[in-house]
């Protein structure tokens, strides 16, 4: 680090994975975020294990507006063109905790602090659910909606930048009105 008045010059000299990825400066150290999209829905199990397969990654969430702006901005310029569903929809990190699966109304498992599984994350604020979410009800598969995504328009508003919980073993909800086609991967680099 230097100083020459009136600016500070920090060098760092962590990389990422490789020049697909973002830097962002987290409390933990510098940190990677790669948005991937694929051509079909992809469930988050599945999102999950390419981000650890291909560079060691788990999926990660936003710790403030930047990685916000970056990962929503970046899955809607992955589809340009609307597809058929109310909403698109990109993985990121956030697993209902194991205790809140069976108990969603007891005072830790309301709303968000029913969700654990941030790695590298000190920062929560963006995260907004629409009305209705979260929604705890177990599908008609036997399913928990116990994961997190994040919405952006197709043919509807209201869930618009917003985090919504869905089955983590589903790319779309049982309707097929909204449908995960991205996941967030993230990395401390190294």
């Amino acid at each position: 680090m230097t100083y020459s008045d009136p600016t500070w010059t920090i060098s760092i000299t962590k990389s990422c994975p490789n020049s697909s990825w973002r830097m962002f400066a987290r409390p933990a150290g510098p940190f990677c975020i790669k948005v991937t999209s694929s051509n079909q829905g992809v469930s988050r199990n599945n999102a999950t294990v390419i981000c650890n397969t291909t560079t060691n990654a788990w999926l990660t969430g936003f710790n403030g507006i930047a990685e916000f702006n970056y990962i929503f901005d970046t899955a809607r310029s992955l589809f340009p063109t609307p597809l058929n569903y109310q909403y698109l929809s990109v993985w990121f990190s956030g697993l209902m905790r194991s205790t809140c699966a069976d108990t969603p109304q007891t005072t830790n498992c309301t709303g968000f602090a029913a969700f654990g599984e941030f790695p590298s994350q000190t920062n929560w604020d963006l995260y907004k659910f629409p009305s209705g979410y979260p929604n705890f009800t177990i599908l008609s598969s036997g399913y928990y909606q116990r994961c997190l995504q994040l919405a952006w328009s197709q043919e509807l508003t209201a869930y618009n930048g917003m985090v919504i919980n869905a089955a983590c073993e589903f790319a779309c909800n049982g309707e097929n009105k909204i449908c995960a086609f991205s996941y967030a991967c993230g990395v401390l680099a190294s």
